[in-house]
């Protein structure tokens, strides 16, 4: 049976109402879980910002740093290490009303503070940087600030958080502290020394005053650490430190080199006009007796001074010159000062050139030795020579000894020259005494620096046994000096040098130490009595006095006497009524090249008579005593 049209049509209806019924219940549904979700989400929101601003609260208690927070111009928050740091306990019940943020800078940093917070009204975010703030007890406190704008319950806010950076700081200033000062004296370092001058040169400039450069050296300090130990001799340049800055001024810098130098930058408008005054002032208190470790110590200084801007307006060269002035003083004796002049430098220019010459002259076959014949008391015999360094560059042509000696002492070059001259003057004599010279001895002077090597006595044996020299033909010459420096050492080496054979001779006698009860202890052969009082024996009654104090010293040791520098027919005849055992000078013979040196020992007696004929010519023309052996 066809269903009716009416009933499919209801059919249809009814299906189609099922299927909307069904959408919107879905739909309903699908809505519903929506919701759901979010109101899930809304919940969780809620609580994440509820745990977020736990989390910043607890961080914000516990934080180290001190938080604060200003609004409408006071201090409205502020957490439990600012309550610690500005009013000394934990809780914000106890900070005080009405406190803002820059009241708590101190006053070197409160305009600091007023300015940032002034660039936060003006439209900053963000402004950090380092101040000071007082604390509760009255401590100043080193802190990092960061200032933050933001709004604070609905009004506009700044949040300072501050951390205590004292520790850094302190750090910091000491890393400063050791890097501009000296570890020993705590005085200013080259470093700070320099900031010093440049500062006072500046001020100098600006008002038209002057500036003093003082540069001073110990003298002979490395003996007292030698002697005493470095323990001492730190004692002895803290007392040094004090009594220069008790002889200066506090706007006046004393600044330690190193070593025993030290650096005074006096601005003169800070004392008398005259430096004068002040150097005197600056000695005397440094040659003052010093107690030390038990020891009365005596010190005394050499002293240069330079002045801005009269010497110099360059801040290195003003220290540069005070330090020739300081040397000009040491070469004048020392325990004395000298201001700089012009002079002094270029001396020192004719020195450097001179000393860096000095190292390639030995290599360049510059160095050469003249021989001056000895003679025996009568004056008629040849019975040795003595060996003499000479120089001549290809560009500065004859360098005379005084001029390179001394350089070679200080720098060191005089040992291997030293051991050049021992080596080639052994081979001449040598070669002479093969020649017809049998009884040829050989004198050859010594320096200090080449008598204290180590292998010093090795090194003459090794040159005897290479040359073939007998030792008993060289004369070793050391000076008073020298042998005094150390006695007890000096007496071992000089034994041994004995055990080998060879003759030894104090050079330049009666010029040196006093000390004779030592003499006897010295196994000597010789005392050579010093130019200087023979040139005047014959006009001079104290130089007549040491020279026959000298040869009676001699007889009663059983020591030979040779004088040298005799330039006149008085002076060799004074010798000989007096017992010289030897003579040597210009009136028997000027020092000569080693080929005429052997023509002269070839005649030997009548040389010797024509050069005392020349000379008492000469006298008699009225000429010089460089004229007698020419």
């Amino acid at each position: 049976m066809q269903p009716s049209p009416e009933k499919d049509l209801l059919e249809r209806r009814l299906a189609r109402a099922n299927s909307a019924r069904q959408q919107a219940e879905q739909l309903l549904e699908e809505k519903s879980l929506a919701l759901y979700e979010e109101a899930q989400r809304r919940e969780q929101a809620v609580v994440d910002l509820r745990e977020s601003e736990e989390r910043y609260r607890l961080l914000v208690q516990l934080s180290p740093d001190a938080i604060l927070i200003e609004s409408a111009g006071e201090i409205v928050y502020a957490n439990p290490a600012a309550c610690r740091m500005f009013i000394g306990c934990a809780k914000e019940s106890g900070w005080p009303p009405g406190k803002d943020i820059v009241s708590l800078a101190t006053p070197d940093y409160r305009t600091r503070a007023q300015v940032a917070m002034a660039l936060l009204d003006d439209g900053e975010t963000v402004i950090s940087g380092e101040e000071q703030v007082r604390g509760h007890d009255g401590r100043v406190i080193d802190v990092a600030v960061t200032r933050i704008a933001f709004g604070y319950r609905g009004k506009a806010s700044v949040q300072m958080v501050a951390r205590d950076i004292s520790h850094r700081k302190q750090l910091e200033n000491q890393l400063l502290d050791q890097a501009t000062h000296d570890a020993l004296t705590r005085l200013p370092n080259r470093t700070l020394l320099r900031e010093r001058l440049a500062a006072e040169v500046a001020t100098a400039r600006r008002h038209g005053h002057a500036v003093w450069v003082v540069f001073i050296d110990l003298d002979r300090f490395k003996f007292i650490n030698d002697s005493l130990g470095h323990g001492v001799g730190d004692m002895v340049l803290k007392l040094v430190a004090d009594r220069l800055s008790a002889a200066t001024g506090p706007k006046d810098t004393v600044a330690r080199l190193g070593g025993d130098e030290f650096v005074l930058v006096v601005p003169d408008r800070n004392h008398d006009a005259d430096p004068s005054r002040f150097l005197d002032c600056v000695m005397a208190q440094l040659v003052r007796p010093m107690e030390v470790a038990g020891r009365t110590l005596s010190l005394t200084s050499s002293v240069g001074m330079s002045r801005f801007p009269d010497d110099s307006s360059v801040l290195e060269d003003l220290v540069e010159k005070a330090d020739i002035a300081m040397y000009r003083a040491k070469q004048q004796g020392r325990n004395n000062w000298q201001l700089f002049t012009a002079a002094m430098q270029e001396e020192l220019q004719d020195r450097v050139q001179v000393e860096t010459a000095l190292h390639t002259a030995l290599a360049h076959n510059e160095l050469f030795l003249h021989f001056q014949p000895q003679f025996d008391g009568n004056g008629s015999n040849v019975v040795g020579v003595e060996a003499l360094l000479r120089w001549r560059h290809p560009k500065l042509g004859n360098i005379v000894p005084d001029r390179f000696i001394p350089l070679a002492e200080e720098n060191g070059l005089i040992v291997p020259i030293g051991a050049w001259v021992l080596r080639t003057a052994c081979m001449q004599c040598k070669a002479w005494q093969e020649s017809g010279f049998p009884t040829l001895r050989l004198a050859v002077n010594l320096s200090p620096r080449q008598f204290a090597q180590a292998d010093f006595v090795d090194s003459v044996a090794a040159v005897l046994r290479d040359s073939g020299l007998a030792a008993r033909w060289l004369t070793l010459e050391l000076t008073e000096n020298l042998v005094m420096a150390d006695v007890e050492a000096t007496i071992v080496k000089l034994g041994e040098l004995k055990a080998l054979g060879i003759q030894l001779s104090i050079d330049d006698f009666g010029t040196g130490y006093s000390g004779l009860s030592y003499l006897k202890r010295f196994p000597i052969d010789e005392l050579k009595i010093d130019r200087s009082f023979v040139r005047d024996i014959a006009a001079d009654g104290e130089s007549a006095a040491i020279v026959r104090t000298i040869l009676s010293l001699g007889r009663n040791l059983n020591l030979r006497v040779i004088a040298e520098g005799v330039e006149t027919v008085e002076q060799m005849e004074y010798l000989q009524d007096n017992g010289c055992d030897e003579l040597q000078g210009y009136f028997f013979s000027r020092p000569l090249p080693a080929l005429e040196c052997r023509s002269f020992l070839g005649v030997g007696e009548l040389t010797a008579q024509h050069a005392a004929d020349l000379a008492r010519r000469a006298m008699d023309l009225g000429l010089d005593a460089e004229a007698i052996g020419s």
